[in-house]
């Protein structure tokens, strides 16, 4: 499994080419039935700890269990954050961050650039401008808060062994996620808070409003 780690969607490939397109592989105490074709993934996505700490049991659109709660949020997703609406209304941001970053790569011509590192902030950027508007502050304080959640968000050993209760308290993951976990509730709070009570009209609408 350790093979595994580099490009894991090559590995599972060859293996499939070599056992079949339907695979168990064992991690930890949990059985996982590895299938070459993609449709039915959405149709037993297990819940994972991190998703169940992190996104108030594991409720958001990317980690609920499928069925009519989430075909629900999926739904309203796509019709109200991703409408034409909304896509034209934050062109401008999307285009602006864009020009940044192709002019921060252009400047470090010679010198090798991390590309995932720069497209990463500039994901975050648009997404936090998008969400939040154009507050610095609140923009720094965003990307923080998506880097540190990518960091933590993913398979832990409590996932992999469950019954082994002294295995959870190693590393300090389940600390680290509810210290996020609190961090997020108390920003998005206090953004809330602060759009209801500000009147300004001449302040750009952003996803909250």
């Amino acid at each position: 499994m350790l093979g595994l780690v580099p490009v894991p969607h090559r590995s599972l490939g060859n293996l499939a080419k070599k056992y079949g397109p339907l695979m168990q592989l064992q991690l930890g105490e949990v059985p996982i039935l590895i299938m070459k074709n993609h449709d039915l993934i959405v149709a037993d996505r297990p819940e994972i700890y991190a998703g169940n700490v992190m996104f108030y049991n594991s409720t958001s659109v990317v980690f609920s269990r499928y069925g009519d709660y989430w075909r629900d949020m999926r739904r309203n997703f796509v019709m109200h954050l991703l409408s034409a609406k909304y896509m034209q209304l934050f062109r401008p941001l999307r285009e602006e961050e864009i020009s940044n970053t192709i002019k921060g790569i252009s400047s470090q011509a010679g010198v090798p650039v991390n590309l995932n590192k720069r497209i990463t902030s500039m994901l975050s950027t648009v997404t936090s401008r998008a969400a939040f508007g154009d507050n610095c502050k609140v923009s720094e304080e965003v990307i923080l808060m998506i880097r540190e959640s990518l960091t933590l968000v993913g398979i832990s050993m409590k996932d992999l062994f469950p019954s082994l209760k002294l295995i959870h308290r190693l590393g300090g993951m389940t600390s680290k996620l509810l210290g996020l976990h609190q961090e997020v509730d108390k920003f998005l709070e206090r953004v809330i808070q602060e759009h209801i009570n500000n009147n300004d009209a001449n302040l750009k609408e952003d996803l909250v409003d």
